[in-house]
């Protein structure tokens, strides 16, 4: 359910257009371009609360031709902290946005053609999770048309546990976005398959940034020693969302750390830098200091 206090604190806060007075057909880059400016600026503002250490912002090409302003606070504990609006065709997007994604469904013509499903979950992770959902393991996501409604399913996996969940998210003909989460039975543990971790230094040798992102998708909640060196390899990419996303399945273990350590040592000063900057904000303060 869009949270319409949120909206509202979000287009107060920045000036961002309200749905009445945004023009679904103009869509020029201009519009757009302007709006995406309004909207980091609001989620800048958003991540400013309670933020110690201070806020990293930043608008990024998203999934299917669509921007996303996003703003981190730093230090925060992964996870937290993440604040994201989808940008496009000059209006705002998602839960923190002035329109419903369905909407956006619709004007593309996805009822008729679907996407490709790994762009809409990753579209619908930034609008209505702030970028935080992850694929479990193996698990594809899947786009189609389901008596006139677009219907994406996914099994989504948790950052610090071993559970996992059936999303089902329905763009409807008419009407607003639906999402459902359902717990999937408990296993005793993850198995420890390669399969994920040579998809991504399949990926890596590609250097295809959209298979790279789903291949760390797909690394995700894997406990395979060797992922560690892979996703280090990814995370000194330079690429601002393939970095972070492979720092945030990296997390702040000895054996990630070291893998990451190893990595970057053959990097640049300016790049080890910038590779620092990140990990601060992705894993926090004491992960940054370890790393050093």
């Amino acid at each position: 359910m869009k949270c319409v206090w949120l909206v509202a604190a979000v287009t107060a806060l920045a000036g961002c257009p309200t749905p009445e007075a945004v023009d679904g057909t103009a869509g020029s880059a201009t519009a757009t371009s302007d709006v995406a400016a309004e909207a980091e600026q609001a989620m800048r503002a958003l991540a400013k609360r309670n933020a110690l250490e201070g806020v990293e912002s930043a608008i990024e090409a998203g999934p299917l031709e669509t921007r996303v302003a996003r703003a981190i606070r730093v230090g925060a504990y992964p996870g937290t902290g993440v604040f994201r609006v989808v940008v496009a065709d000059g209006a705002t997007f998602g839960h923190r946005g002035a329109r419903d994604l369905a909407e956006l469904a619709r004007a593309r013509g996805w009822h008729r053609t679907p996407p490709d499903a790994s762009d809409l979950f990753r579209l619908v992770s930034a609008a209505q999770h702030d970028g935080l959902l992850a694929r479990a393991a193996g698990t594809p996501a899947a786009a189609e048309v389901v008596d006139g409604d677009l219907v994406l399913t996914a099994v989504l996996s948790e950052p610090f546990n071993d559970a996992t969940h059936d999303l089902r998210v329905t763009f409807p003909a008419t009407g607003m976005l639906t999402s459902t989460r359902t717990a999937r039975p408990a296993t005793a543990s993850k198995p420890a398959t390669k399969g994920a971790v040579e998809a991504l230094k399949a990926a890596l040798a590609s250097h295809d940034s959209m298979e790279i992102l789903d291949a760390i998708e797909g690394v995700k909640g894997n406990q395979a020693p060797e992922r560690f060196a892979a996703l280090a390899s990814a995370a000194v990419i330079d690429n601002d969302r393939i970095s972070r996303d492979a720092l945030a399945a990296l997390g702040s273990s000895d054996d990630g750390l070291r893998a990451l350590r190893t990595a970057a040592a053959t990097l640049a000063p300016a790049q080890r830098a910038q590779l620092a900057s990140r990990v601060l904000a992705v894993l926090g303060p004491e992960a940054a200091k370890r790393l050093k």
